[in-house]
C-alpha cells in the first residue's frame, strides 16, 4: 500500500506538471469560446451579471447567441478574481479538474476492484487502479482537454465522481447524496452529459435494482438530482438553454438535406409506381435513423481513436495523431477479450460494456462524426479496460513479465515525449488558424499605437468581438449597453450566431466583413485575418502577426499613415 501511494502521488505530480506547465502560452492559440467564457466570468466578477446583461443565470449563459453549460465559467470567476483576466486564469479551473480526474479514476477502480473483483483478482486491484490513472495522465486526448478552457474536462470529473460514489454507495448509502449531486452538476457542466448521465443512471437501477431495497437509499440518489434538475428542464423546454443543443441535433435538418431526401424520392424506380412508395424508404425518420447509425458507429473505429484523431482542429487536435498512443489498441482490445471471457463477475463485465455502448449516444445525436470533445465520456472507462488488458498481457507473459512491464513503460515514455513536441512545439507551425492564433500580440499592438485612430475596423470572422473583449478587458457595463442592440439586430434579421450580423459595434471597435473601397475611411486601424493577398495594394502595413512558421496570421493596417 505505501509503495501504490508513492506511485500515486508520483502520477498525479506528473499530472499536474503536464497540464499547468506554461498553460496560459501552450497551446499557443487562444480560441473564442475560452475568450468569451473568460469574459463572461469577468463580467459576473464585475457587475453579477453576464455580457448581456442577465444577472446570474443559472442554466445557461447566452454566448455568441448561441447558450453554454454554465458550470466551467462559474468555476472562473474565482480564478480571474485572483489571476486576472488572462488565458492561464481562464484554462486553470480546466486544468484543475483534469488532475483531480486521475484521482478519481484510481478511487473508482478500487471500489470496483473491491466490490466485484473476485477473490484471485483482488490482489491486483492497486495494479489496475496504478496502470488506469497513468494512462488518464498522460493521454493526449485528455491532457488537450485538460489545458483548454472546454467543458469535456469539468463533465469528465464529474460523471467520474458520480460513478465512483454510486458504487460505494452500494455498501454504504451515504454516498449517494454525493453520488446524487456530482452526477447533477455534471448536467450543469457540458451538454452532452444531458444524455449521457440519465441514460446511464438507468443503466445503473437497472444492474442494482435488487441489491438495493430501501426507499430511503434511493432517495439520497434522486433528491439531489431531481432539485438540481428542476431549472436545467425549464430552462432547456420554456427558456433559451435548448437552443444549442437543438441546433446540433441530427433531427434538425437544413435545406440541402430536405432537398436530398426529396430528390431520392423524385428519382426512385419506385415513384413510377406510386409516388408514397418511395416516402416510405426516404424521409426525415429514415435520414435521421441513418446518420444516428453512421455517427454512432463512427466511434467504435480504432483509426479514429488511434490514428486519425478528431476531424477538427478547433480543440487543438492534431490531425493524424490518435487521441490515444497507438501502441495502446493491443491493451485495449486485450481488456475487452478479458472481460468477455474471463471475467466471473458479471455485473463489473455489464457496467463496462453498457458503458462502452451508452458513451457515444450524446455524440452520435449530433451533427457530424468523429468529435472528440462530444465523445468525453469514454474518457476514464478506455482507460480502465486499458488497465485490464494490461493485467491481462501481463498474466499471459510468464516468465517474461517484467520484460514486458519494462517494453511498456518505454513505449509510455517516448510516446509522451513525441506527442509533447507535436502539442507544444509543431502545432503551432503546422496548424496556427485553428487556436486564433496571435489575437494577444495584436491586441498588444493596438494597446500601444490605436489613441492615434478614431476607429478601429476589425474584420469579422471568428467571433472577433469576444477577442477585443477579453484582450482589452472592455468595461462590462459598455459591452452590456451595446449586446441589447445586438440581440435586437440578431432577432430581425433571423440568425444563429453574433458574426452573421452585418455589422456591429463595441465602443470604436467596429466588425465589418470589410469590403474595400468601400471601407476605406480616414483616421481609422484595420485588423485583419485575411485572405491578405485580396487587400488593397495601397495600404499601408504597420504589424504583421506571424504564426511559428512565419506566415502571416494577422494584419494591421491603415491607408492614411506611412508605414513606419
Amino acid at each position: 500500500m505505501k509503495h501504490t501511494q508513492i506511485i500515486l502521488i508520483a502520477i498525479v505530480v506528473l499530472a499536474a506538471i503536464l497540464r499547468l506547465t506554461a498553460l496560459g502560452k501552450i497551446p499557443a492559440g487562444f480560441t473564442p469560446d475560452e475568450a468569451s467564457q473568460g469574459y463572461t466570468a469577468y463580467s459576473l466578477l464585475k457587475t453579477g451579471r453576464d455580457e448581456w446583461g442577465v444577472y446570474m443565470p443559472i442554466a445557461s449563459f447566452r454566448s455568441f447567441l448561441d447558450y453554454k453549460a454554465p458550470l466551467q465559467t462559474y468555476l472562473m470567476v474565482p480564478s480571474v478574481a485572483l489571476f486576472g483576466l488572462n488565458e492561464f486564469a481562464v484554462r486553470l479551473p480546466s486544468a484543475i479538474m483534469g488532475i483531480l480526474s486521475i484521482l478519481v479514476l484510481y478511487q473508482l477502480i478500487m471500489t470496483l476492484g473491491t466490490k466485484f473483483l473476485i477473490e484471485e483478482d483482488r490482489r491486483i486491484v492497486d495494479a489496475l487502479a496504478i496502470l488506469a490513472a497513468g494512462t488518464l495522465a498522460i493521454s493526449p486526448w485528455h491532457l488537450q482537454f485538460s489545458r483548454m478552457a472546454l467543458e469535456a474536462s469539468t463533465a469528465t470529473f464529474l460523471i467520474l465522481t458520480g460513478l465512483w460514489l454510486f458504487i460505494k454507495g452500494l455498501n454504504s448509502p451515504k454516498y449517494w447524496l454525493g453520488s446524487g449531486v456530482a452526477f447533477g452538476f455534471s448536467m450543469y457542466a457540458y451538454h452532452s452529459a444531458k444524455i449521457f448521465v440519465p441514460l446511464i443512471l438507468v443503466a445503473l437501477a437497472w444492474l442494482f435494482a435488487k441489491s438495493i431495497k430501501s426507499r430511503k437509499t434511493w432517495i439520497c440518489l434522486i433528491l439531489p438530482l431531481f432539485i438540481l434538475l428542476i431549472p436545467l428542464v425549464l430552462d432547456t423546454l420554456f427558456g433559451q438553454g435548448g437552443t444549442r443543443g437543438a441546433d446540433l441535433l441530427i433531427s434538425s435538418l437544413n435545406d440541402l438535406e430536405v432537398k436530398s431526401i426529396l430528390d431520392q424520392r423524385f428519382y426512385s424506380p419506385l415513384s413510377r409506381i406510386s409516388p408514397v412508395l418511395p416516402a416510405i424508404f426516404h424521409n426525415k425518420l429514415t435520414f435521421i435513423a441513418d446518420k444516428f447509425i453512421e455517427n454512432y458507429f463512427s466511434y467504435f473505429n480504432l483509426s479514429f481513436w488511434f490514428v486519425e484523431g478528431g476531424r477538427e482542429i478547433t480543440y487543438s487536435i492534431i490531425p493524424g495523431r490518435g487521441l490515444l498512443y497507438t501502441w495502446l489498441v493491443i491493451p485495449l482490445l486485450a481488456g475487452i477479450v478479458f472481460l468477455i471471457i474471463h471475467y466471473r463477475q458479471k455485473k463489473l463485465a455489464l457496467l463496462i460494456l453498457i458503458w462502452l455502448l451508452l458513451a457515444a449516444v450524446p455524440a452520435a445525436i449530433t451533427k457530424e462524426g468523429y468529435r472528440p470533445n462530444r465523445a468525453s465520456p469514454y474518457l476514464g472507462l478506455l482507460e480502465i479496460i486499458i488497465a485490464f488488458g494490461g493485467y491481462y498481457l501481463w498474466r499471459l507473459a510468464g516468465k517474461h513479465r517484467h520484460l514486458m512491464a519494462g517494453i511498456g513503460v518505454i513505449l509510455a515514455v517516448i510516446s509522451l515525449g513525441f506527442y509533447l513536441d507535436d502539442y507544444a512545439f509543431a502545432g503551432q507551425v503546422k496548424y496556427p488558424d485553428s487556436m486564433a492564433y496571435g489575437w494577444r500580440e495584436a491586441a498588444a499592438f493596438i494597446k500601444a499605437n490605436g489613441d492615434r485612430y478614431e476607429s478601429v475596423y476589425v474584420q469579422k470572422a471568428g467571433q472577433p468581438q469576444a477577442m477585443i473583449a477579453f484582450y482589452f478587458e472592455i468595461p462590462p457595463e459598455d459591452f452590456q449597453k451595446e449586446s441589447i442592440a445586438w440581440a435586437q439586430d440578431a432577432k430581425q434579421q433571423k440568425v444563429t450566431y453574433l458574426d452573421q450580423l452585418g455589422s456591429y459595434q463595441l465602443g470604436r471597435f467596429r466588425f465589418e466583413p470589410l469590403n474595400f473601397p468601400e471601407d476605406i475611411k480616414p483616421n481609422t486601424l484595420y485588423l485583419s485575418s485575411g485572405p491578405f493577398e485580396l487587400l488593397p495594394q495601397n495600404r499601408n502595413t504597420l504589424h504583421t502577426v506571424l504564426s511559428g512558421a512565419d506566415r502571416p496570421q494577422l494584419e494591421l493596417f491603415t491607408f492614411t499613415e506611412i508605414n513606419r
